[in-house]
C-alpha cells in the first residue's frame, strides 16, 4: 500500500478495517450500528463502509482528560 493511500481521509474502510483502526471487535461495531450508535457509515448496496475521516472524528470527539468526561462517553 502506498503511503498516500494509507492516510487518505476519504478512504472507505470495511467493517473489519474500521474495527481494527478503532481497536475494537467488528461485532462491536456492527452492534453499535444496529443500535444507532457509533461512527457514521455509508451503505452502498449491501456493503457497509466507514469513511476514515468519520472514524478519526469519532475518536477525537471522545478524547477525555478526566473520569467525569469519560462518563459522558460511556456508551458509543
Amino acid at each position: 500500500m502506498e503511503l498516500a493511500q494509507a492516510y487518505d481521509p476519504d478512504q472507505l474502510l470495511t467493517q473489519e478495517e474500521a474495527a481494527s483502526l478503532l481497536a475494537i471487535k467488528p461485532d462491536t461495531l456492527a452492534q453499535w450500528r444496529t443500535r444507532g450508535q457509533g461512527p457514521a457509515f455509508c451503505k452502498l448496496g449491501r456493503a457497509i463502509r466507514y469513511p476514515r475521516r468519520t472514524l478519526v472524528a469519532y475518536c477525537e470527539e471522545r478524547v477525555c482528560s478526566n473520569p467525569v468526561e469519560a462518563r459522558k462517553h460511556k456508551r458509543a
